[in-house]
């Protein structure tokens, strides 16, 4: 009796503490038997830490950088990140942004995702205003589909980093913005795209007269099922058809008679599962055609759990730089140059950007910071870890080993001053006076023609502008089929949120909280650049 009432007043005194550990709780039984429980992770930090995609570097300056490897339209990703920040509780918190991203990003949250959908989808409701859209706004096209897939998993994209900004705030964190400008990523592609090495182009080209081998498409469907298999999502043929009356409904596109029908969805969902089509007091629309008006809740629900394990399994193939989620999951074959040319744009550059910002943060963090937790894609991470690990070696070396060490890291920062110009330097520059010459042939030939046999010229022109109509009002036709979608995935995904009782991920007084107290710096600049990094 003695050690009994011992041990509830010491478990009354340290349940009444906030620093008790997370692996001790305290309990009691029904006869009001105090029982303090224990709960050890079995695994190892190191363990835990992978599982969670975290990857712990130091930097020569003694400063513990922790790096969360998240992907963009994840809840999983979002809650690791809170929780890391948290329990780590650093001075400097670096994120995979920049400035006009965060602004956007920060601006969407105030609104509401909903609303800034909806605003979305006004501008491309019609082929006219969809293509007014594609010609005035096209750099939001990748936010659009980022938000598209936040629709389609239940994620807001980005949300990691709103979490982490909100988490600044309350601990009193500074937030590092380490990206470069998404326009001039956008402006690196579009001129290697454009402007290539025609060197490069011809090689290929070559290779593949020599080779005789195509890209060929592989059937859809059975992609989408052997990603469902490899990922383990439950019943992929299931997943599949779910899928399939996703997009008919969403894009109004009538479905063959039998795989128009859920009786079979309907039969297997449990039956503590709401009805969340029956919007019609119970009665359900035999026709196949009343059921392309919406997208069911319970087909979303079904997409959304495989798509959750699909970017999670990404997300821990990314930070081990295992695998890569390309074109190759639809084409045969995925090595074109103008894929390298993506990606080392996309991925490589900015690596190099990422970690030099990073290790700038580190090496002038004064003797008050002792952790940097850093927030970005699980993709970078493998780049991150390597260069931030070259650029912070303190091992001993040689006279000559370190003048080659000094000289290759003049030389990569040369490499990351140029990767923050629009324009590439490897890239053939345009020329002017050719495209001008080539512009003075090309008029100078339709109005000869136009000349001597003007009824030729008037179809030569009707058949050219023909067909820049055709694609043009095709490729605005998909985006207002892509908008319908949008519209339709967001009130199915309302639909499971109500059903679900899930509340908004971030709320307006978590907003405010954000634009009141956090405290962030732009930590993006060339070497030379000595301009003061400003708050803002």
């Amino acid at each position: 009796p003695r050690l009994a009432e011992k041990l509830s007043r010491i478990i009354s005194m340290t349940s009444a503490s906030a620093n008790s550990p997370p692996e001790i709780t305290f309990e009691t039984t029904h006869g009001g038997l105090p029982i303090l429980k224990l709960d050890f992770d079995a695994r190892t930090p190191a363990e835990i830490d992978l599982e969670r995609c975290v990857l712990r570097l130091s930097s020569s300056n003694g400063k513990e950088v922790i790096l969360v490897g998240t992907a963009h339209v994840s809840k999983d990703s979002a809650e690791t990140t809170e929780r890391i920040i948290r329990e780590e509780r650093p001075e400097v918190i670096f994120i995979e942004l920049d400035k006009n991203r965060l602004e956007k990003l920060l601006l969407n949250r105030s609104l509401g995702e909903r609303e800034v959908l909806k605003k979305t989808v006004e501008k491309i409701r019609d082929i006219p205003s969809a293509l007014k859209f594609v010609m005035s706004n096209l750099k939001d096209v990748p936010g659009f589909v980022y938000q598209l897939g936040g629709l389609i998993v239940g994620s807001p994209a980005g949300n990691e980093f709103t979490k982490a900004i909100e988490v600044a705030g309350d601990i009193g964190a500074l937030v590092v913005l380490g990206d470069r400008s998404a326009e001039v990523t956008a402006s690196r592609v579009m001129q290697r795209v454009r402007y290539g090495s025609k060197e490069k182009r011809r090689e290929e080209r070559r290779r593949r007269e020599k080779e005789k081998k195509e890209k060929t498409l592989r059937n859809p469907e059975e992609r989408v099922r052997e990603v469902a298999e490899k990922y383990g999502c439950e019943d992929p043929a299931k997943v599949l058809k779910c899928l399939k009356r996703i997009l008919s409904a969403g894009m109004n596109v009538a479905l063959p008679p039998g795989e128009a029908n859920e009786e079979e969805v309907e039969e297997e969902v449990e039956e503590e599962e709401i009805d969340l089509n029956d919007r019609n007091g119970g009665e359900t629309s035999s026709s196949s055609s009343s059921r392309t008006t919406k997208i069911s809740a319970k087909d979303l629900e079904v997409v959304r759990q495989c798509a959750r394990k699909i970017i999670e399994s990404t997300r821990k193939e990314g930070f081990k730089g295992e695998g890569a989620f390309s074109s190759s999951v639809f084409l045969d074959a995925s090595n074109s140059e103008t894929e390298k040319d993506v990606r080392r744009t996309i991925l490589d550059e900015r690596d190099v950007i990422l970690a030099h910002s990073l290790h700038r943060a580190a090496k002038q963090a004064g003797p008050g910071v002792h952790k940097i937790v850093g927030v970005v894609g699980s993709g970078h991470v493998p780049g991150i870890k390597r260069i931030f690990t070259r650029l912070n070696d303190t091992s001993k070396q040689s006279e000559s080993d370190v003048l080659i060490s000094m000289l290759a890291k003049e030389e990569e920062r040369h490499a990351h001053d140029e990767y923050l110009n629009a324009f590439p330097q490897d890239v053939d520059a345009p020329d002017p006076a050719r495209d001008m010459a080539q512009f003075a042939i090309l008029f100078g030939g339709f109005a000869y023609l136009n000349y001597k046999k003007p009824a030729v010229a008037r179809r030569v022109s009707a058949m050219f502008f023909g067909a820049i109509s055709v694609v043009a009002v095709g490729a605005a036709n998909v985006l207002v089929k892509v908008g319908q979608l949008a519209e339709k995935l967001d009130e199915a995904s309302h639909e499971l949120r109500m059903h679900e009782k899930i509340p908004s991920l971030l709320s307006d007084e978590a907003n405010s909280r954000v634009l009141r107290t956090a405290r962030i710096r732009n930590g993006v600049r060339k070497y030379g650049d000595t301009a003061r990094e400003d708050e803002f």
